[in-house]
């Protein structure tokens, strides 16, 4: 893989599901020499401030119980010409196909099926970083 540092931006309100999330990333890295770096934000406005600050290579937004504003964020970052390009990744319930269906409609790139258990969320993430981080897959510069 790359020599060059994976940025991930996590959008998540909730403290414990934002550790659950870094619980799993942590199990991921192993599989991954290309380093990762991952900052969360809790707020809408913090995550497109702090891409403005530094550009992510990947977004991960939670849309386990979305709100008028994790769609705003979505929206904003698509319609943007500066991060449109910044693939998006929205975490979603199992049972939750309409979630899923308007994020893709909006132009997210990719749904992983949220998990309470970070051994069932360390392989979804895993799968997906897998393919984001491949050397034949290019993504936005950080």
């Amino acid at each position: 893989m790359d020599d060059r540092s994976l940025h991930l931006l996590y959008l998540e309100a909730d403290e414990q599901d934002a550790v659950l999330f870094q619980e799993a990333l942590l199990g991921c890295l192993p599989d991954f020499s290309r380093p990762v770096t991952l900052q969360v934000e809790r707020t809408g406005e913090a995550t497109l401030t702090a891409i403005e600050n530094r550009r992510p290579n990947l977004i991960f937004l939670d849309f386990q119980r979305p709100t008028p504003e994790d769609w705003d964020v979505l929206r904003a970052l698509k319609v943007n010409t500066h991060t449109a390009a910044i693939p998006v990744i929205v975490l979603a319930p199992h049972d939750a196909s309409q979630v899923r269906d308007r994020a893709f409609a909006m132009h997210a790139n990719g749904c992983v099926i949220k998990s309470v258990d970070p051994r069932e969320l360390t392989p979804r993430l895993k799968g997906t970083l897998s393919f984001w981080a491949s050397p034949h897959v290019r993504l936005p510069e950080s």
